[in-house]
């Protein structure tokens, strides 16, 4: 009955703890996280699986497991981490060509959010300026974005105004509260 009683205790405090960092905390804890489990397996990797006797695709298996781990870790945790994504991917003189496989398409193809989290964006940004709501500054607004970076994406929609198709630029949800953490 005490053990059952401990591990109902545990069980309960890492619900909160997962469940204030995901609502409260941005995801704080889970990202640093995930960045620091990947470490870890990187370490692993080249410090102890890589060596000089191994043959060229057995070296090649290891660029490609760990640039694949940071590729993943870097469009899960998204914002700067994709900015570091890109950067990595312009570093083809220093990094093994493996590592261009996986972050080449961070330049302009980063994990698009849902409409429905640009829409509360939007929302947001509206009302703190003063506009009216979306439904009255455009007449249309493509809900599949147009293309998606590190910290937004864009959609393509027509000015109520003029009839106008113009491009909108909109901020990721949580950017603005990743970005000094990360």
């Amino acid at each position: 009955a005490e053990a059952m009683r401990k591990t109902a205790v545990v069980i309960g405090l890492g619900s909160a703890v997962y469940l204030h960092d995901r609502y409260f905390g941005y995801s704080r804890l889970a990202r640093t996280a995930r960045a620091a489990i990947a470490e870890i397996g990187t370490i692993v990797d080249y410090k102890f699986r890589y060596q000089y006797d191994k043959s060229m695709d057995e070296i090649s298996e290891i660029h490609h497991r760990v640039a694949k781990r940071w590729r993943d870790l870097m469009t899960r945790n998204g914002g700067l981490y994709i900015k570091l994504g890109q950067a990595v991917s312009t570093a083809n003189h220093i990094l093994p060509p493996e590592y261009l496989k996986y972050f080449t398409d961070l330049q302009d193809k980063a994990p698009a959010h849902q409409y429905h989290e640009i829409r509360r964006v939007v929302d947001e940004d509206f009302a703190d300026a003063g506009l009216p709501p979306l439904e009255q500054v455009f007449t249309s607004f493509e809900e599949e974005a147009l293309a998606s970076a590190s910290i937004a994406q864009v959609h393509i929609a027509e000015l109520a105004s003029t009839g106008e198709r113009v491009i909108v630029k909109i901020q990721k949800p949580y950017i603005r509260k990743h970005l000094p953490f990360d």
